[in-house]
């Protein structure tokens, strides 16, 4: 196998991995969700999290079906290995999706938290918009060159596929900086006792930070490695971890106070902090949104 087949399959193969990988990460905050946090959510919101786990789950089956495709059914056969495989666009537009959904549901929370800054959430929905609708099309012309030759394909689609991550950047790096100024604005003492770690995940994974760096070193492997699948690694990262950003802002709140002890998650691989009755635990709605009135109970005893 020469070098631009390696690049290419090698690329493809960590992808692959990466985002099973991912997935097992979202499989466990979606869980989480429904077993312990949505019950008292809207359907639309229980909906749309269902939906983004299928969309996610269906991008690591086609994801994987397209190396097995390469690289066990067509092992040797070179013709075959140049050639483009239907399941690998499905996977790439899966990927969009998922990230398309993920700036839909922040555009409304980010709204509310910045008590309705237009400039910042409708910058973020016109990307989300404009990068979706590129993807569509650059998809549709994938599909319209299957069983041609890979690096002309992505040589054809590099311009749309660069305005598509500048797009995507701009949208996922404004959520990053609405979660950041005003989710910590409005929760005031967000990380307040969280350990080293604990603030160093809530930063890079339940703000998106990293998913933000993320999709600026994906634009830059895309301009220069386009020939190849050695971006579609970046790809995946990106929207998976834009989509745990989501279940972790999800998983985080307090919803309720019992007898026993409240857990609540802390960073989006689900670092977990247990909270004694004897300390004050805060009331909060399932919105994240605290009403008008709402207090601070410091005895379960007071509670009917």
């Amino acid at each position: 196998m020469d070098g631009s087949l390696n690049t290419t399959y090698g690329a493809g193969t960590l992808a692959s991995f990466l985002s099973a990988a991912l997935f097992g990460f979202t499989f466990l905050q979606t869980y989480t969700y429904f077993i312990h946090r949505s019950s008292d959510d809207p359907l639309l919101m229980k909906l749309g999290i269902g939906l983004l786990w299928i969309v996610d789950c269906l991008q690591v089956l086609f994801m994987v079906w397209g190396v097995y495709w390469y690289l066990v059914k067509n092992f040797g056969k070179t013709s075959a290995l140049r050639a483009l495989h239907w399941p690998i666009p499905v996977a790439w537009l899966l990927a969009s999706t998922g990230s398309f959904i993920a700036g839909a549901y922040f555009v409304p929370q980010i709204w509310t938290q910045s008590h309705k800054n237009k400039g910042l959430t409708g910058l973020i929905a016109l990307a989300s918009v404009v990068q979706y609708a590129i993807s569509l099309a650059v998809f549709v012309h994938m599909i319209i060159r299957l069983n041609e030759d890979i690096a002309a394909t992505m040589q054809g689609n590099k311009m749309p596929i660069i305005i598509q991550q500048v797009c995507a950047i701009i949208g996922n790096n404004a959520i990053v900086i609405g979660l950041c100024l005003f989710n910590d604005r409005q929760h005031g003492k967000t990380l307040d006792g969280a350990s080293v770690l604990e603030r160093l995940l809530i930063i890079l994974l339940d703000r998106g930070l990293l998913s933000g760096f993320l999709q600026v070193v994906y634009l830059f492997v895309y301009v220069f490695r386009n020939e190849s699948f050695f971006w579609i690694p970046f790809q995946v990262a990106t929207s998976k971890l834009l989509v745990n950003a989501i279940l972790a802002k999800l998983n985080s709140r307090v919803i309720c106070v019992t007898r026993q002890p409240v857990e609540f998650s802390l960073g989006s691989l689900g670092a977990l902090r247990q909270v004694p009755m004897n300390e004050q635990v805060m009331i909060t709605t399932t919105k994240s949104v605290r009403e008008p009135g709402a207090h601070s109970i410091s005895n379960p005893a007071d509670i009917d």
